[in-house]
């Protein structure tokens, strides 16, 4: 590519991208490093080749690709923008400078069963949303899934669904290539018409050369290995890697078949083949707890200790709390960082614990603890940074600021922070540290004393909180800050039941959340929110979608990944939810009562009785008092035949709920899938519950 066609595309794309060099060229255009002048950020900017371009037309190319814009998801690179300059059609994604799955075979030759697996169910993740959206890949290849700290990124969504009604000879005579001869299944090589299931065919290919080191099918000429991937049989899987599972290499080479009709109907079901790794249900009861084991994570993991106040002034143990708690609200968002949630710290305030017990007893990597200390307008703060296994301090600091740039402190310690962990951000989340933007002292002095109420999670104090966060909002409206947790102080008093006005506190809470979701740099905690009273409108695919969002925002953030686990369990996706719950159970370290109820209702609802009623004990072992563990229970014992023990709990449920009605809960669950509803309901019904 000559520097006379990077200057033409500066000069077609002056004042929105300034275009430094070429990335790479395809079949069916280029793609350029460039700068968004706009937001002063790397992108990568992907323009059509001319004859594609001419083809397809402005208007219908910008109308199409909004389609492809609109996809959000954690393993799907998104579209920033698109348009057309003086006759260049181009699109816009974020500059990933990671390696490609291709580079990465091309490094090791075949990847460990177990990460190629794990990628493998993240690509399909990725896919099966697209899916759902009447999205088709098309060109699904390793040169087009992106690895970003560790995980499967699918690239180049772009122009397929803008062209996937033009034929072979329209895509020949413009000179354009749509897929790759190597991964293209039989029917898109042939120019028949194709659906999910040729991607599906795609990322077996992937898949198997993962696991293998070689694709299934090779040749001396696309014509030859088209031919192989139409007319030879599968080569056997485990005869090149005798380590994987004798189900996975089955369900690979199903994917392989001829026929589409012959292969998993669709993307998730053959996901959860591959990436099934718990033993099957005996049907027979367990005890509680056995089912609960949350594995460790991969990714670094950490936990902040409660600061401690060194000063002499009374009332300012809010100050360090609220630093602590600043810190983790920046972490909780990114991605390549395990972080154990702060009320599961809160047990260590004010005791002198060694940053070596704490990090034992909670099986975390690392422990930050820090000490706080006010001399009038002046600050002082210590940090250390401990790795437990090794039992040595890997970073240590401390800082003497004024108190007008504690916001600043915050974001310094913050980076400090995942430079000692060699954390990889991923695209946007470089930008996540927004508490530099609070300039104001009031703003300082509401966030502090707001968040130290936030925390303590009683009603008196969320009520308090909220106060603080809407006068923050009020002294710095540019800040997500303030709308964000006011939309979650509203959310708690609906879920919690503290509201005296469910319906106004419902509407208070999509109010603040939808103000926060408008922020460019907001935190994911208004998508949490607005996702959930989604669900309670039954409005369940934008639910997914939002929820989806906020956790794609606050990797770290049990709340998000409770609610999605929520939200997907109603939407029918209990194998997906129910990976959410422990995921968001493993972040919490002290398992909260209603998320350990959730995850017994996914259990339930997926038909795993014995699990579901583990969890549904081990929610009551922590409180007997749980109405809905108990319902979980009731209609478990009935499922599993046990009527006896599910009478015994009917009765008890109702001596202590004397208003309790099977048709006011039947109403009050918002189930996408009625007839999943009218099971458990008639399993509540049979054990005597009344109507």
């Amino acid at each position: 590519m000559s520097a006379d066609t990077i200057a033409r595309l500066n000069t077609a794309l002056d004042g929105r991208y300034h275009v430094s060099r070429l990335l790479g060229e395809g079949g069916m255009g280029a793609v350029f490093a460039a700068e968004d002048l706009k937001h002063r950020r790397q992108v990568a900017l992907k323009v059509l080749q001319p004859n594609l371009a001419a083809a397809l037309g402005a208007s219908r190319f910008l109308r199409e690709i909004e389609t492809t814009a609109a996809l959000r998801h954690a393993h799907i690179l998104p579209l920033y923008d698109s348009g057309d300059a003086d006759g260049v059609l181009f699109y816009v994604m974020p500059l990933v400078e990671g390696r490609s799955l291709r580079d990465l075979l091309d490094a090791k030759g075949q990847l460990d069963v177990a990460d190629g697996l794990r990628m493998a169910g993240e690509i399909a993740d990725a896919l099966s949303h697209a899916h759902a959206r009447g999205i088709v890949h098309r060109d699904i290849k390793p040169a087009n899934i992106l690895i970003e700290n560790g995980h499967a990124v699918v690239a180049d969504f772009g122009v397929a669904h803008a062209v996937s009604e033009f034929d072979n000879e329209t895509l020949t005579r413009t000179g354009a290539v749509l897929g790759t001869p190597t991964y293209m299944s039989p029917e898109q090589a042939d120019g028949a018409p194709i659906d999910a299931r040729s991607d599906l065919y795609s990322l077996a290919c992937v898949t198997y050369e993962m696991l293998a080191g070689t694709p299934p099918f090779t040749g001396p000429t696309p014509f030859v290995i088209m031919a192989r991937h139409a007319l030879d049989p599968v080569p056997a899987l485990r005869t090149a890697r005798p380590s994987v599972p004798p189900a996975v290499a089955d369900a690979i080479e199903r994917a392989l078949s001829k026929a589409p009709a012959d292969r998993f109907a669709t993307m998730a079901e053959w996901r959860d083949v591959i990436s099934r790794t718990e033993p099957e249900s005996t049907g027979e009861a367990v005890e509680a707890g056995s089912s609960l084991d949350i594995a460790p994570p991969e990714r670094p993991s950490i936990a902040i200790v409660p600061f401690k106040n060194l000063g002499s002034e009374a009332g300012q143990d809010f100050l360090a709390d609220g630093i602590r708690l600043g810190i983790q609200a920046t972490l909780v968002q990114l991605s390549g960082l395990f972080l154990v949630d702060a009320p599961a710290m809160n047990a260590y305030r004010g005791k002198d614990v060694s940053a070596l017990s704490v990090g034992d007893a909670l099986d975390v990597r690392y422990i930050l603890e820090g000490a706080v200390q006010q001399a009038g307008d002046r600050i002082r703060v210590t940090v250390h940074l401990t790795e437990v296994d090794a039992h040595r301090t890997i970073w240590a600091e401390r800082y003497d600021r004024l108190l007008d740039d504690v916001f600043e402190l915050q974001d310094e310690i913050t980076r400090e922070v995942i430079s000692s962990l060699n954390v990889t951000l991923l695209h946007g989340e470089l930008s996540r540290g927004w508490f530099g933007k609070l300039t104001s002292p009031d703003a300082r002095e509401c966030f502090y004393r707001g968040t130290s109420h936030l925390y303590e999670q009683t009603r008196e104090d969320i009520a308090k909180a909220r106060d603080f966060f809407e006068r923050l909002y009020e002294v710095q409206p540019d800040s997500v800050v303030g709308p964000g947790i006011v939309a979650v102080t509203h959310f708690m008093d609906v879920f919690a039941g503290w509201s005296t006005s469910p319906a106004r506190s419902a509407q208070k809470a999509v109010e603040w959340a939808e103000k926060a979701m408008e922020y460019e740099d907001n935190n994911g905690l208004g998508h949490v929110v607005l996702g959930y009273f989604r669900l309670l409108e039954e409005r369940h695919d934008e639910a997914v979608d939002i929820c989806t969002e906020g956790v794609r925002l606050r990797c770290s953030c049990p709340l998000a990944h409770g609610i999605l686990g929520m939200v997907l369990n109603y939407c029918g996706n209990t194998d997906e939810a129910i990976r959410e719950i422990r995921q968001a159970l493993q972040l919490e370290k002290v398992y909260p009562v209603w998320m350990l109820s959730v995850l017994a209702v996914a259990y339930r609802d997926g038909g795993d009785v014995s699990r579901s009623i583990s969890a549904a004990k081990e929610s009551l072992r922590l409180d007997d008092k749980t109405r809905d563990a108990l319902l979980v229970l009731c209609s478990d014992y009935q499922l599993a035949g046990e009527h006896e023990e599910a009478r015994r709990i009917a009765q008890h449920l109702t001596q202590r709920a004397r208003d309790f009605t099977l048709s006011a809960y039947s109403a009050s669950q918002p189930y996408k899938d009625r007839a999943t509803l009218e099971r458990v309901v008639g399993a509540l019904r049979a054990a005597g519950l009344p109507e």
